[in-house]
């Protein structure tokens, strides 16, 4: 029995350490695989539309041109893409591009991906690798005169996450990043037919706080392109203070405003201390003809906490020199009283003496 109990004891402790390792194997291994899908799933693929967006080509009806537009890969990985011409619409913020449906792009009066072939339309780009794809325009002979868009797409057909060159850059059509649109990325193109276009335009929603006390001021307002084609507005802002003097000059930064869109604008009136009113007159120049549209707005700048101090002061400063004088002028009437009596008693001594020499 005694012999017995040795062996006994090897076998738990043996039977102990294989349960601990299995149950210590087990999560690891779980670890390892998961790790590894996640890697997996982390993969990314960085692709470079260049150039972001195309100058405006001014094309005639009827008429056939060619450019090109080029795709990098910035990935460690190889890319096959499908590339293929969509037309979009700007949202609501005035510069986001949206793309639309071929069905839907058919009723656009700026529709442009239909004359638009893109060839090749499917290709394998290697790691840090260009590749070129050339892009044929048909303009239709009974095309509609003015401002025309759409996007060369190109879309990764390889299941993972997509992110551009520049994470950090923002995807609008104002800025110089590549247009990026879900899993997609593309060069933004703009072709303006030759013809009679309308161009037209107006600032509205012009605004500021009707009243502060301090400077900087700020400014919004909003211009609406009312033209057949998209418009880049030079703008310029004035102050005037209340005698027409010139308080502040310069210029707002511009940014393309799309056919029958609207696009916010914003600036400031930089200087801290004013007072009074100031007259703000925002000016855009527009279009191939110079054209010019204005507003104004009038806003105060009125340091009340301040000058409530500062009569706070005065009135207590008029208090207290009303308070002395008083003080003064009473003691001063005391004064006189007691000469006056002096006087009198003095009068009054002169008669007696004369009166007791008699």
């Amino acid at each position: 029995m005694k012999n017995n109990l040795p062996t006994l004891s090897k076998t738990v402790f043996v039977s102990c350490v294989v349960a601990g390792v299995l149950t210590l194997a087990i999560p690891l291994s779980r670890t390892f695989v998961h790790a590894q899908e996640l890697r997996d799933m982390n993969q990314q693929l960085v692709m470079s539309a260049i150039p972001p967006r195309t100058e405006t080509m001014k094309v005639k009806k009827g008429e056939t041109q060619q450019f090109s537009v080029r795709l990098k890969n910035m990935s460690q990985t190889p890319i096959t893409v499908s590339s293929f011409a969509q037309d979009f619409i700007v949202a609501d913020d005035g510069k986001t591009p949206t793309p639309v449906s071929e069905r839907d792009a058919s009723t656009l009066r700026w529709s442009l991906a239909s004359w638009l072939t893109v060839s090749p339309n499917e290709a394998l780009i290697e790691p840090m690798e260009s590749q070129m794809f050339s892009v044929i325009m048909q303009v239709p002979s009974d095309a509609i005169a003015g401002g025309h868009y759409a996007m060369i797409l190109h879309r990764p057909l390889t299941e993972v996450e997509l992110i551009t060159e520049d994470e950090s850059a923002d995807s609008s059509i104002a800025q110089g990043s590549a247009s990026t649109t879900h899993n997609r990325v593309g060069t933004l193109v703009y072709v303006e037919v030759d013809g009679i276009i309308n161009e037209n335009a107006v600032v509205q929603r012009l605004s500021a706080p009707q009243l502060s006390e301090f400077g900087p001021v700020p400014v919004s307002f909003e211009i609406e392109n009312l033209s057949d084609t998209h418009i880049q507005p030079k703008i310029s802002m004035t102050v005037k203070n209340l005698f027409g003097k010139v308080s502040q000059e310069g210029t707002v930064e511009t940014a393309n405003i799309f056919p029958y869109s609207a696009r916010a604008f914003s600036s400031s009136f930089d200087k801290t201390w004013g007072f009074g009113p100031y007259t703000t007159t925002i000016t855009a120049g527009y279009g191939s003809h110079g054209k010019v549209v204005s507003a104004s707005t009038v806003f105060w700048i009125i340091p009340y906490r301040l000058l409530l101090a500062l009569l706070v002061v005065f009135v207590s400063g008029v208090a207290i020199v009303v308070a002395i004088r008083r003080h003064l002028t009473h003691k001063n009437s005391i004064q006189q009283q007691e000469i006056e009596i002096l006087e009198e008693r003095l009068h009054q001594l002169e008669n007696e003496l004369k009166h007791s020499e008699k």
